[in-house]
C-alpha cells in the first residue's frame, strides 16, 4: 500500500527541476545542449572547455578528445588523407590506421617549411582581449565566425552593450 508521505515525496521529486545549458553557434543552431539534475551544479569550466572545443572543430575542421583541454593535441577528421592533414595542419601524428592526432591550431597557428625543408613549428597562442572602446572581445582575426563566441565573453565579462 502507498501512504501518503511516499506520495508527497514523489510528488516532490516530480517538480524537481534540471538545469540545462545552450550553446549557440553564430548560424544559429544549437551546438550543444548540456543538462543536469537539480542536485547536481553546472561546471564553468567544462562549459567553456566545450566552448572552445566546438570553436576549434568550427575553425579548423579538428576533433577534441575524450578529457581535452587547451593546448593538449586534436584529432584529424577522417576525411582529410594523410598527405592532406599534413598539408593542412603541417604535423601528424599517426597512432593508428583510423586516428591521427595534429598540435591544438589554436596554439600552433604559425605553420610552414623552413631553409631545410623541414616544417617551422612557431607555437603561438591565441589571446582574447577586449577592446577598451567598445567592451566587444576578439581573437584579432577578421573572422565573423568569432562573433558568438566574442558576445559570450563581453558577457561573461560584465559588458553592458552586448546585442
Amino acid at each position: 500500500m502507498v501512504s501518503q508521505s511516499n506520495i508527497s515525496v514523489r510528488q516532490n521529486k516530480a517538480l524537481s527541476t534540471v538545469r540545462s545549458v545552450f550553446v549557440i553557434n553564430p548560424r544559429k543552431e544549437v551546438s550543444l545542449i548540456m543538462t543536469y539534475p537539480v542536485q547536481i551544479g553546472r561546471n564553468f569550466d567544462e562549459i567553456l572547455r566545450a566552448v572552445d572545443a566546438l570553436q576549434r572543430n568550427e575553425k579548423y575542421n579538428v576533433i577534441t578528445p575524450a578529457n581535452w583541454v587547451h593546448g593538449d593535441e586534436t584529432i584529424v577528421p577522417p576525411l582529410y588523407s594523410d598527405e592532406d592533414a599534413i598539408e593542412k595542419f603541417g604535423y601528424m601524428q599517426k597512432k593508428t590506421d583510423h586516428v591521427r592526432f595534429t598540435k591544438d591550431p589554436m596554439v600552433m597557428s604559425h605553420k610552414g617549411k623552413g631553409a631545410d625543408g623541414k616544417w617551422v613549428d612557431v607555437p603561438i597562442e591565441v589571446n582574447v582581449t577586449a577592446d577598451d572602446a567598445t567592451g566587444t572581445t576578439h581573437d584579432g582575426s577578421d573572422d565573423a565566425s568569432d562573433d558568438g563566441y566574442n558576445e559570450f565573453l563581453a558577457f561573461l565579462n560584465g559588458a553592458n552593450d552586448v546585442k
